[in-house]
């Protein structure tokens, strides 16, 4: 019970938590949840019947770079 409770105290003073041996970072979820968003609205723009290639382009951008931060981030949980 007091490891729980100090592993407790962890996660919450420093935002991480262990899981299988891979540290995860609460700021995680944000990125995968964006990343998602991102995905979508670039495909319902792309979709759509008239297009605007300027929402297209930026959202394009903005997912690539989301993409790369996933990679990143996946790459830092198995290296640590």
């Amino acid at each position: 019970m007091l490891i729980a409770a100090e592993a407790a105290k962890e996660v919450i003073s420093t935002g991480t938590f262990d899981l299988f041996g891979i540290t995860f970072d609460y700021f995680d979820l944000f990125v995968i949840a964006f990343t998602i968003l991102i995905a979508i609205g670039v495909i319902r723009s792309l979709l759509a019947k008239e297009q605007n290639k300027v929402a297209i382009g930026f959202g394009g951008v903005s997912l690539l770079v989301f993409l790369f931060m996933d990679v990143i981030m996946v790459q830092h949980w198995f290296s640590a």
